[in-house]
């Protein structure tokens, strides 16, 4: 599957694509929370939020996440980063060899959920 971001100061747009180009899922994040613009019948809302919780793990630098006074942490080594709660994983991310980090996996322990993801391109709006 492919899928494009949009960021925006307000905003975060995902839209993921099946294997022939056609949309399949759009949604958003924003100060109101999460909103799905569109989806099969059977989409689970739990996914769009697991996404985005990769995404902004991927991108955020973990200096940058805030997470005093709560059971929430980051761990980072030099190919991977994990969001714990409570210690306990709940989403890692591994990156391939390169340093570019444009290859990595995304697992979610105890979930039957893996993702593959290849950066293609990136541009700057």
């Amino acid at each position: 599957m492919l899928s494009a971001l949009e960021v925006t100061p307000t905003q975060l747009t995902v839209v993921i694509f099946d294997p022939l180009g056609r949309r399949l899922a759009s949604f958003a994040q924003d100060d109101a929370g999460l909103h799905t613009h569109s989806a099969p019948p059977e989409w689970d809302t739990r996914l769009a939020q697991q996404m985005l919780l990769a995404i902004y793990l991927h991108h955020i630098p973990s200096s940058a996440w805030n997470f005093q006074g709560s059971d929430w942490s980051i761990t980072t080594t030099q190919r991977s980063r994990a969001l714990l709660f409570r210690q306990q994983i709940q989403l890692q991310i591994d990156y391939a060899d390169d340093s570019s980090k444009q290859d990595r996996r995304i697992s979610y322990p105890g979930q039957p959920l893996v993702l593959d993801i290849r950066t293609l391109s990136r541009t700057a709006l």
